[in-house]
């Protein structure tokens, strides 16, 4: 089989251009506008007692997902699309949502953001933890990406949203239009209070620039596949987690979905270079998980020509971690 997905989108990862005032995506971000939007609501997934090893077993819930991933643009990822990641960053959220004594606004960093379609995942999940909880205290979202593109798509696709209009969301970036995918449209509709009581801001720059923003600024740092993207070189990332522990507050979170399998070697090394700087891993707050984008295409092709007739390994090699600065 070819290689996972993931890894393939990694490839076309590089830095959006700006020539005489024109933006020219990259190969990545370029893709990623285009994105459906799901969240899977099924188990996919046998249950068993190896936490590193399931199957998926025929199901409807396992073809829809086929589809999905066979048509022009896949789902987008983040941590909305696979259930078991959806819940726990909304858990792990709002357990640091209810720890949050302070009036001041509840402050999350979003590091590195793949489209409008991802973000808007994210804010969805925070928009539930928010109605789930009544809050009393607003919480104040960061974006920040190397690229102008991703940041410019939510910018512009926030706007539109702000003006309620009764047919789908659609927006306007570099003379190009953008419409707003039917399922996300539905959701962003039914959750329009809470979004709208989002603070949300922007900030383009380098990760490994330490003076992006100010030192014990965040409540909280969300990661997804950061990792993963940078190709497990510790080299680059090791100035990221010093600036994540320098602009996190006190007893701050990274909660992170690095793509490394939580009994590898590799991992380990990851959780140490993060204890170096101060960020400590929380056992009880880690657990491996699944994605369908450490899958190959042909999985997915094989679900729809078997007409869900078999089964197929999947691997939890995706580690949900979560970090405390000490």
């Amino acid at each position: 089989m070819s290689q996972k997905i993931q890894t393939k989108l990694n490839d076309s990862a590089h830095i959006c251009q700006v020539s005489n005032h024109q933006l020219t995506p990259c190969g990545y971000h370029d893709s990623r506008v285009y994105c459906e939007f799901s969240g899977i609501t099924d188990d996919l997934l046998e249950s068993n007692s190896d936490r590193f090893h399931s199957f998926m077993p025929p199901s409807k819930g396992a073809t829809e997902l086929a589809k999905l991933f066979c048509a022009n643009y896949p789902p987008a990822g983040s941590w909305y699309l696979v259930k078991e990641q959806r819940l726990w960053f909304k858990e792990s959220l709002k357990q640091r949502l209810i720890a949050h004594t302070a009036d001041a606004p509840f402050q999350l960093l979003i590091a590195g953001v793949a489209s409008y379609v991802h973000a808007l995942g994210q804010l969805l999940i925070c928009a539930q933890a928010q109605r789930e909880l009544q809050l009393s205290f607003k919480i104040q979202v960061t974006f920040s990406d190397r690229c102008s593109f991703p940041l410019e798509q939510i910018r512009a696709f926030l706007k539109a949203a702000e003006a309620t209009p009764f047919f789908r969301y659609s927006f306007e970036v570099e003379d190009k239009k953008f419409k707003c995918p039917k399922a996300l449209d539905k959701l962003v509709r039914d959750f329009h209070k809470e979004l709208n009581d989002i603070s949300v801001q922007y900030q383009l720059g380098d990760l490994t620039d330490s003076s992006l923003f100010p030192n014990q600024q965040f409540d909280l740092v969300s990661e997804h596949f950061m990792t993963s993207l940078l190709y497990k070189n510790f080299e680059i990332i090791k100035p990221i987690r010093a600036n994540y522990s320098a602009w996190l507050k006190s007893g701050g979170w990274l909660l992170s979905a690095d793509g490394i399998r939580a009994d590898s070697e590799v991992y380990t090394d990851f959780a140490a270079l993060n204890a170096d700087v101060g960020l400590v891993l929380d056992d009880s707050s880690t657990t491996p998980v699944w994605d369908p984008y450490g899958l190959p295409q042909e999985v997915f092709q094989a679900i729809l020509d078997s007409a869900g007739a078999k089964r197929y390994p999947v691997e939890n090699d995706n580690t949900m971690s979560g970090f405390v600065k000490q």
